[in-house]
């Protein structure tokens, strides 16, 4: 499993590589700047085409409704984050089951309701085929969070309360970006147990608190309530790499 281990936090990698290249060149240049720099071209268009810029108008507004939003490609990159996990966690589980069907290492499993298909399940299928619709319900009927537990409870481990916590933090985070323009629903703060999302932000106002030795920098955290919506900067990516890493690797002692 040693390899899953290593793909997976290879990918982390590299969305924190590409994150922070962004970050280097949207941040280079401050919003106010890049707008006077703007209203500077619009003037040297209005000079050189006659008053005919209609096109470069539209150009020019693209441009600053991008500097504007410019945390949605990190909103992106925060979503690239939760599938990642949620595959690592399914491939993981693929690798127990193969151990488990071979003899090698036999898991305490809860137990997983599947079909029986007389016309499919012949002798000489019926293994296969009880390891792909096991696989293919833990994949697509289990909640990310309880996949964590079940792989918890099968592997003899457990992460910290704090770590699984903050774990839910960002799947719920992904859900209300996908689902709902990033604004919290009554559910949401529901499903975390809740009154309010204390999540990380660089203009947060209260003080976080770094609990696992992959992390390596303070950072401020800010309460959401519903309604709010919830901002992704380059403070909550640090915080998702290294939860995302640091349980991947407390998967395997």
């Amino acid at each position: 499993m040693n390899d899953l281990l290593h793909i997976f936090t290879a990918k982390c990698n590299g969305f924190q590589s590409v994150a922070n290249g962004y970050l280097s060149l949207v941040n280079g240049t401050p919003l106010e700047k890049a707008i006077e720099e703007q209203d500077n071209i619009l003037g040297l268009i209005k000079s050189a085409s006659q008053g005919q810029i209609t096109f470069d108008k539209e150009w020019i507004n693209s441009r600053q409704t991008f500097l504007e939003n410019r945390n949605t490609f990190l909103e992106m990159i925060h979503g690239f984050y939760v599938q990642a996990w949620s595959s690592f966690l399914d491939s993981v589980f693929e690798s127990m089951l193969e151990k488990h069907f071979s003899g090698t290492q036999i898991y305490k499993i809860q137990p997983i309701p599947i079909q029986f298909l007389s016309i499919e399940d012949t002798p000489d299928r019926l293994l296969e085929n009880i390891k792909r619709r096991v696989s293919e319900h833990f994949s697509n009927q289990i909640a990310l969070p309880d996949k964590t537990m079940i792989l918890e409870k099968s592997l003899g481990l457990e992460l910290s309360p704090d770590l699984k916590n903050n774990i839910k933090k960002h799947i719920i985070v992904r859900n209300v970006i996908q689902h709902n323009q990033g604004k919290l629903r009554e559910r949401d703060l529901k499903t975390l147990g809740h009154n309010a999302l204390i999540y990380p932000c660089s203009n947060g106002e209260i003080q976080g608190d770094y609990y696992n030795p992959e992390q390596t920098r303070d950072y401020r955290m800010k309460k959401y309530i519903v309604g709010n919506e919830v901002e992704i900067d380059a403070t909550v990516l640090d915080q998702i790499h290294y939860d995302f890493v640091y349980a991947s690797i407390c998967m395997f002692p």
